[in-house]
């Protein structure tokens, strides 16, 4: 069976591309694939085979009963699951050197759980500049609140890479099948990430689909909104949910409002570094870079 795992990174357009793939679902059928819409549940299910398989368990049949749990005993070619929190958290994506420290160990445990079956994973960076404040945004709106330079913690920005995050998720031996694109080309090239994802013959015709590719807070709106909710710490769900709203009105995340804890200099370094990074990650080997086309 082909299976296809979209494994982050957050905040990267995830619940577009799934937007896409629901709008889409009688291509998929027609050509036998099946996207997993709960993720969460399919999360849960992997995670208990993995164990199953570490306590000694028989491989085969575990593998055999996940897929079956998987597809609900469907008979099919190939299955999509998109969900960013296999590899970690959207509150803590990164470790003092790396972007999700446990890659490597977490992409090893997917290889061994689908063994004899073709795996690949398809995974979007972005420029760390906007990428760790999103991350933070994101946190505070999941009512995990802290400040800035708590989230940040014992980072060194300048060792952060993607093309480091993406070998560690290749591995050594039998290097894993692995797809990455860029986020910020992500609203151009997205029939393309669909194309290779799903591998449907065409996607060329799939629909223009209206659904924001990011909604949240910018970093001013987040800081602006951790120190409301330890202002006023008592707030109800409803109340919560409200003043979640008035910010997010208030501050998009497609305005990127200075600050002094995200200066003009950091936001220019980070940058460099990123279109460094991804001119070398378009080199490495057993890597598809989906780009922009270039018409000449």
């Amino acid at each position: 069976m082909d299976i296809r795992i979209y494994v982050g990174a957050h905040r990267t357009a995830t619940q577009h591309l799934a937007s896409v793939l629901l709008e889409n679902k009688a291509a998929l059928d027609a050509e036998n694939t099946l996207y997993i819409h709960d993720n969460i549940q399919a999360l849960k299910l992997m995670s208990d085979a993995t164990a199953a398989i570490s306590e000694a368990g028989d491989a085969e049949t575990i593998q055999d009963k996940l897929l079956n749990q998987l597809t609900q005993n469907r008979n099919v070619d190939r299955i999509l699951l998109i969900n960013p929190h296999i590899m970690g958290r959207v509150s803590k994506p990164f470790g003092a050197e790396f972007f999700y420290p446990r890659a490597r160990g977490l992409a090893k445990q997917l290889q061994t759980l689908f063994t004899g079956h073709s795996l690949r994973l398809f995974t979007a960076i972005r420029n760390p500049a906007t990428f760790i404040p999103s991350c933070y945004a994101e946190t505070i709106l999941n009512a995990t609140f802290s400040d800035f330079k708590t989230f940040l913690g014992d980072i060194d920005l300048g060792k952060l890479t993607w093309s480091s995050y993406l070998h560690r998720i290749q591995g050594r031996g039998q290097p894993i099948s692995l797809t990455t694109w860029r986020y910020e080309d992500y609203p151009f090239i997205w029939r393309d990430v669909a194309q290779a994802f799903t591998g449907l013959s065409n996607t060329q015709d799939f629909p223009n689909n209206t659904n924001a590719v990011n909604n949240g807070l910018n970093l001013k709106g987040a800081m602006l909104l951790n120190s409301y909710a330890e202002k006023f710490p008592d707030q109800t769900r409803a109340q919560l949910e409200n003043t979640q709203k008035a910010f997010m009105e208030r501050f998009p995340s497609n305005q990127n409002t200075q600050t002094p804890e995200w200066s003009p200099e950091i936001i220019k370094f980070l940058t460099e570094n990123y279109e460094d990074d991804w001119y070398y990650i378009t080199r490495m080997e057993n890597i598809k870079a989906i780009q922009q086309r270039v018409f000449t």
